[in-house]
């Protein structure tokens, strides 16, 4: 009878039953309770109230242990229903099969309280808003497990494992089955859609009231009730913050008011714009709570025009009532109880978006959520099987929606219905219960007579691990457990049920395995890690004097080989040959009596290094290997003096390794030609940098920057010359004058001009060359004030001079850094200490002169590289808001730096200061040659894998010659290693010529492009004839129109930004270099920057300007207006115009400038291919004269008809274009313009003509393109039509009404369509539209890159030149001949067109038809 039972009700459930007999609702109702009744009554009764026959009693149940307590297993419960059956199900199971004492520790309608619950953080807030407290931790852990656990929640395992991995709870994955929201529709009205038409009501394409009325299968807004649904004003309708995202994405302006709220019909509904004419067409949407995903629907009602109109019903019984008494959509969730005997279907909508969503854009469907299972995190060690049995348990969505059925029979628990479902799906749970052999951490697999076991197939039950083994886990095909290992050798364990084993500490080894301690070391040997085997032997014949030696230095040696003076014997020093028997002893006597006296052996000094007879065994390194003999030590070669053989003897300079006497110096000379170069250059460079960029060439810009990338080439190279490495010819010569830029003052000869400098002197006279230079830049300028004809072209402001300074240290920046850092450069000596790599004789870090260098150079660092990094630094990062703060006073200080780089990554102004920084830095960091050059290349890499991939410079041109120059560096750096490495059969004298002509060949090439770029500036025949400016969202395609009007009429290159990308980045040198600026003015273009930056320097540069209108437009100059444009820039705005040395002053006059111009009006919705001779001479001033037309020959066998929509000023351009580019391909062109006229001859349908129709949502009501339409259709003509400006759009059942009413057109326009198409009807231009839209349209967009549309035009021309070609071969021996205009031409035209392959469609002329709704 049960099983009866169950099989009635769910036949009446699933609504097979109800559709077979044709019974009531109130019918299925009562056969429905007396089914459920049978199910009660023959439902199996719990034994002692436990649910199976089975279950372990009570008194066997067990605890678990957690933290040294023994504590029920608790559980914490959701109350949901979902979650309460599955928390259920887990109950039953865990205390009746695996013998757990279990607890209910809580319960909760929020996720995050059970989270909380089961981590070991403590509750902050009881209320409606849980936080967790993680700094105070949790006592007693009476919260273990917590099922259907929503993973949308903010405080997720997640968080807990980024902000509190300790305290975190352990997520076991999913409960089987997902959690969603959404729009649901009862199955009654689907079934019935389904079966009446074949629609599909739980996909949102059906609710489309341009093509398909749903209503009729649900009640209408009016049929419910006001006293069951909340006010507007109360949910979230009226609640503008709320729906803020919908009023953004989906713009309604009938649906909202102006503060933001919801218009509601009767203060209860809203409705989608889609039914808001016709009330009675809306499906109702009743939602709950206070407005549950209104957020969502309502953009979804108005994107996808969804006849929809929404309420909030007043109360959760008004929410569960509304949806079961009336047919309507709803909000639900799955899996959920109260709306599941309707057999509700969600409605799908497009794939969820989570960018879209991130943004506010709720269009997409809402995102399925995962249910998972969570538990504290040493549930695996208090009770394993249980741990392993909720890691399996899962239960699929289709079972939990039977479970959730059986709730709805009278009288049912959430006990009852776990304990049925328990009782008839034993092969199910059984699965989830681990076995036996699934042992704990600490404990490992044993067999049946107790012996430790590595497979499980063997095993019979667990055990804890004996000392000297460790815990490890197995992994097998019945899951996870752990088996007993013996520990390695090496280590030891001392202690039972243990997973891990110890180590040997220092001074012991263990060389066998399962060991319970480790042994000492024994006499002789030594141990100095942890976890070894074996000990060390002491190196022959040294030896130790106990056990247990932890270190080498314990181990002794006798006096054998090397005496010191202290009675032990060491190792002979590096650079010393040490025969057998030397000592120190020996040593001493050779330097007290000489070596003739000295028989015994003693150690040997090696050439190259030098050695005092004070310290004869400290042996220091020499920079020249030939001034260093070795032998003896004290020897010099060369008449040279001093600590490694460094210096010269007074009155005496060094020259190719030899000291020669002073007599023979031109120092003077030589510093005075230095001193006069240096202020001269600084001179110039002081002039050219401080050009605002709004002025500047861009040809000298560009010339500039590369001029200051060879510099920064050849500074490169030079620290090359100076690293640790000894050079040989003819990269010695190739080296020598590079060492003038990194400010070696040696190669002045300065010790004949001071007389005893020491290098302290020397360093000091470095250091000072960068203020040197300064001041003598400032007397220049202060000089050349007394000279009017200089004064006007020298800028004297101070910002003008700090630019220029940081301009010199910029450019010198790599030899400053290296100067700089030059006392902490030294080189290590075999005897450990350093020597100054500069000279030699400097020890590195002792008292004495380098403590003087290291503060010089600690000063220096500072002063130089560490303040001009830090200065470019916050100039960079915060370039704009100290431009808004100081204004071009600022922005003139730092323009040295800005005017390279594209104005969004300004960081690379600094990063390239930076590495040049690093380039000087990094030989001070490791004395080894191939260490620095490698460190040299990855920095060279870096930097350029950063170039190439940001290409950060501001021009194309500076990219490529830096990407080039850095490749040049790389590619040097390869061939200096080369020449270092000891290889023999390398001719390392051609690799160095091939070096020397690689770096010579790029120096030349580089200087030539300076040059080319220098003297374009003076040939502005490269320039632009006339400079477009325009707001590309309001004008781009105007400005098409006007540069193919230009082109045509014969003006030689004009300039418009989409067109010249290589250019966008340096739009004030495009003005400069354009002859005039055209401003085409449309709303809102004096408000964009960049077009502020074109019209400033235009005036700044005093171009001529011309002001047009386009069309019937006029555009608001007036002084108030362009004051509050002053006003609404913003921050950026001005860092923008200050970087390009633009300030609002300049801003404000250039705009007075354009209000006072004369301004004309361009019709371009009514202009054909040409303009007036008197608009073109306005727009080009006096230039018009040069102009020479295009002049072309069409060809007379291609004609091409544009229709479009005349009334549209944007289709009208888009059609201009278009006849332009068909021009420029010798095609004759023909528009549908209104001062056009045409006849009915015109379209004669022997002609070679093809037509091209612009697609458009109002082309349908324009009389001038449905004539030609009508007319087209007529004659059977080719036709390929075009998208532009628009999305594609079907005509609207108004305008189909309308064409088919009459009432399209106005009366006037009745005999202007009568002389193309006499006699035409109707329905005539409902057919002849029809197939039109049946047609691909191929896309065309004027206003992108030229090359671009070129390639749309070119897809569009060759279906043209297509269709034309067949209509050709099939008119045959026929064309020629017009059809009649009879009521029925249009259908003899489709036939015709159809089997000529590639016309118009056919279509049928019949007054009943409905043309859209295939379409």
């Amino acid at each position: 009878p049960a099983q009866a039972s169950r099989s009635i009700f769910a036949a009446i459930h699933s609504g097979h039953l109800l559709r077979s007999c044709h019974m009531t609702r109130r019918v299925a109702a009562l056969v429905t309770t007396c089914c459920l009744f049978a199910l009660q009554v023959s439902k199996p009764h719990a034994i002692d109230g436990t649910c199976l026959e089975e279950a372990i009693p009570k008194g066997e149940r067990r605890d678990i242990l957690v933290d040294g307590l023994e504590l029920p297993l608790g559980i914490w419960k959701f109350e949901w229903d979902s979650a309460e059956l599955i928390t259920a199900i887990f109950d039953v199971l865990v205390s009746e099969v695996l013998g757990f004492n279990t607890v209910l520790s809580g319960s909760s309608d929020a996720c995050e309280f059970g989270i909380i619950a089961v981590s070991r953080c403590s509750l902050e807030s009881t209320g409606t808003s849980p936080t967790p407290d993680c700094t105070n931790i949790k006592q007693i852990m009476s919260t273990h497990v917590a099922l259907e656990f929503w993973d949308s929640t903010i405080f997720n395992d997640r968080w807990f494992v980024s902000n509190h991995p300790k305290e975190a709870p352990e997520n076991m994955g999913s409960v089987g089955y997902h959690g969603s929201e959404g729009v649901f529709i009862g199955k009654r009205p689907v079934q019935a859609a389904s079966d009446m038409l074949g629609a599909h009501l739980d996909f949102y394409g059906w609710y489309d009231a341009s093509w398909f009325d749903p209503s009729a299968f649900f009640a209408t807004p009016a049929d419910i009730p006001n006293s069951m649904l909340m006010p507007c004003s109360e949910s979230l309708i009226g609640n503008a913050l709320a729906i803020q995202n919908v009023r953004t994405w989906t713009p309604d302006p009938e649906g909202f008011d102006e503060s933001g709220r919801a218009k509601c019909h009767d203060g209860y509904w809203w409705r989608s714009p889609a039914c808001r004419a016709n009330t009675s067409s809306c499906v109702p949407f009743v939602s709950g709570g206070n407005g549950w995903i209104l957020d969502q629907i309502m953009p979804k009602a108005i994107a996808f025009r969804m006849s929809i109109a929404v309420a909030t019903a007043v109360n959760w019984s008004a929410y569960v009532a509304l949806p079961t008494e009336h047919d309507t959509l709803f909000y639900s969730w799955k899996p959920a109880l109260h709306f599941i005997g309707m057999g509700p279907k969600e409605i799908m909508f497009e794939q969820h978006d989570d960018v879209a969503w991130a943004h506010g854009d709720k269009r997409t469907s809402s995102k399925t959520v995962e249910l998972h299972k969570v538990v504290f995190t040493g549930l695996k060690f208090a009770a394993h099987s249980a741990y392993y049995f909720l890691k399996e348990m899962t239960i699929p969505m289709q079972t939990m929606e039977e479970l959730l059925k059986g709730m709805l029979r009278p009288g049912a628990s959430y006990a009852d219905i776990a304990c049925e479902w328990v009782r008839d799906h034993r092969e199910v749970w059984q699965s989830w219960v681990p076995l036996e052999t699934m042992c704990s951490n600490g404990h490992g697999l044993v067999d049946f007579g107790g012996s430790f076991v590595t497979d499980r197939s063997t095993a019979t039950s667990c055990s804890p691990c004996p000392a000297g083994s460790l815990s490890v886990p197995v992994t097998d095909a019945l899951g996870d457990t752990f088996s007993c290992l013996e520990c390695p050798p090496g280590s030891s364990q001392k202690m039972w049920g243990q997973d891990f084993c110890s180590p040997c500490e220092a001074g012991q080894h263990q060389n066998a395995s399962g060991r319970v301690a480790c042994l000492r070391c024994p006499q002789g040997r030594h141990q100095s890690e942890r976890g070894s085997q074996e000990c060390e032997i002491c190196a022959p014949p040294r030896t130790t004097n106990f056990l247990g030696a932890t270190s080498e230095q314990e181990c002794l040696c006798p006096v054998d080989s090397f005496g010191s003076e202290d009675g032990t014997c060491d190792p002979c020093p590096f650079g010393f040959t040490c025969a057998l028997g030397s000592s120190m002893q020996n040593l001493n006597r050779a330097l007290d009596h000489g070596t003739d006296v000295a028989t015994e052996p003693f150690p040997v000094l090696a050439p190259g290094l030098y050695t005092t007879q004070e310290q004869p065994l400290s042996a220091y390194k020499c920079s020249r290997q030939v001034s260093c003999p070795g032998g003896v030590p004290g020897t010099c070669s060369g008449g040279l003096v001093g600590l490694t053989c460094t210096h010269c003897p007074a009155s005496h300079f060094l020259q190719n390794g030899e000291c020669r006497d002073c007599s023979e110096s031109h120092a003077g000379l030589v510093l005075a030609l230095t001193a006069s170069g240096m202020s001269g250059l600084a001179l110039v460079s002081h002039m050219l940098v401080n050009v605002p960029p709004s002025r500047a060439s861009g040809h000298v810009v560009v010339g500039g920057m590369m001029a200051g990338l060879v510099v920064n080439f050849v500074l490169t190279i030079s620290i090359v010359g100076t690293l640790n490495v000894i050079w040989t010819n003819p990269l010695v010569d190739f080296f020598e004058p590079l060492h003038v830029l990194s400010f070696d003052i040696e190669r002045f000869q300065l010790s004949c001009t001071i007389p005893d400098a020491s290098f302290t002197t020397d360093y000091i006279m470095k250091l000072l060359a960068y203020p040197i230079v300064a001041s003598s830049l400032l007397l220049s300028i202060g000089l050349l004030q007394f000279f009017p004809c200089a004064r006007k072209g020298i800028p004297c402001s101070v910002s003008a001079i700090i630019n220029s300074l940081g301009f010199v240290l910029s450019l010198a920046f790599i030899a400053v850094g290296l100067l700089s850092l030059q006392g902490f450069r030294c080189t290590e000596s075999p005897n450990g200490r350093s020597t100054l790599s500069a000279d030699s004789s400097v020890i590195c870090w002792e008292a004495g002169e380098h403590r003087q260098v290291v503060m010089l150079g600690i000063v220096a660092v500072l002063v130089y590289p560490i303040t001009f990094l830090a200065l470019t630094f916050v100039a960079c990062f915060f370039y704009a808001s100290l431009s808004a703060l100081y204004g071009i006073r600022f922005t003139a200080c730092v323009r040295f730096l800005v005017v390279r780089v594209r104005p969004d990554l300004l960081i690379f102004a600094f990063l390239g200061q930076l590495k040049n920084f690093l380039i000087s830095l990094l030989p001070t960091l490791t004395s080894n040659y191939h260490i620095q050059v490698c460190l040299m290349l990855i920095v060279l890499l870096l930097w350029s894998f950063l170039q190439l991939w940001f290409k950060f410079w501001r021009s194309h041109l500076i990219n490529i010659v830096d990407a080039y120059m850095n490749f040049v560096t790389i590619i040097m750096l390869v061939g200096f290693a080369l020449l270092s490495s000891e290889q023999r059969n390398m001719d390392k004298a051609l690799v160095g010529w091939l070096t020397i002509s690689l770096f010579l060949a790029a120096t030349t090439a580089s200087i030539v492009l300076v040059v080319c770029k220098m003297l374009s500036a003076c040939h502005p025949s490269s320039g632009y004839s006339i400079f477009i400016s325009h707001h590309k969202a309001a004008a781009a395609v105007y400005a098409r129109h006007l540069k193919l009007v230009f082109q045509d009429q014969g003006c030689s290159r004009p300039f418009l930004d989409v067109d010249e990308l290589d250019t966008l980045d340096n739009l004030s040198f495009a003005v400069k270099a354009s002859r005039s600026v055209l401003v085409v003015l449309t709303d809102q273009i004096m408000e964009r920057p960049w077009c502020a930056v074109e019209i400033t320097s235009a005036w700044l540069n005093k171009k001529p300007m011309m002001a047009v209108d386009i069309n019937s437009r006029k555009v608001d100059l007036s002084a108030n207006y362009l004051q509050d444009v002053i006003k609404s820039f913003s921050a950026q705005d001005l860092a923008i115009f200050l970087a390009l040395g633009i300030d609002e002053v300049a801003v404000r006059s250039a705009f007075d400038h354009v209000a006072s111009l004369d301004r004309i009006t361009i019709p371009l919705n009514s202009t054909g291919l040409r303009l007036p001779d008197a608009v073109v001479r306005h727009c080009l001033g006096e230039h018009f004269d040069k102009c020479k037309p295009s002049s072309s020959a069409l060809d007379p066998e291609k004609t091409v008809y544009i229709i479009f929509n005349t009334k549209d000023d944007l289709q009208c351009s888009v059609a201009s274009v278009l006849c332009h580019l068909f021009r420029q391909s010798r095609w004759n062109t023909i528009a549908c313009r209104r001062d056009v006229a045409i006849s009915q001859t015109t379209f004669h349908a022997g002609k070679n003509l093809a037509v091209v129709v612009l697609i458009s949502k109002d082309l349908p009501i324009d009389p001038f393109g449905m004539r030609t339409i009508a007319a087209v259709a007529r004659v059977a003509l080719p036709v390929v039509t075009v998208l532009s400006q628009e999305t594609f759009s079907k005509p609207s059942q108004e305008q189909l009404d309308m064409l088919k009413g009459g009432s399209a057109f106005m009366p006037d326009d009745f005999a202007l369509i009568e002389e193309v198409v006499p006699g035409v009807t109707n329905m005539e231009f409902v057919e002849a539209l029809q197939p039109l839209y049946m047609i691909l349209a191929w896309t065309f967009r004027p206003e992108q890159n030229e090359k671009l549309m070129q390639v749309e035009f070119q897809v569009i021309e060759e279906r043209v030149e297509k269709k034309l070609n067949d209509q050709t071969r099939a008119s045959g021996p026929t064309a020629g001949v017009a059809p009649s205009a009879s009521s029925n031409s249009v259908t003899s035209a489709a036939q015709t067109i159809s089997t000529a392959g590639g016309m118009l469609p056919k279509v049928a002329a019949s007054e009943d038809m409905e043309p859209w709704r295939s379409v």
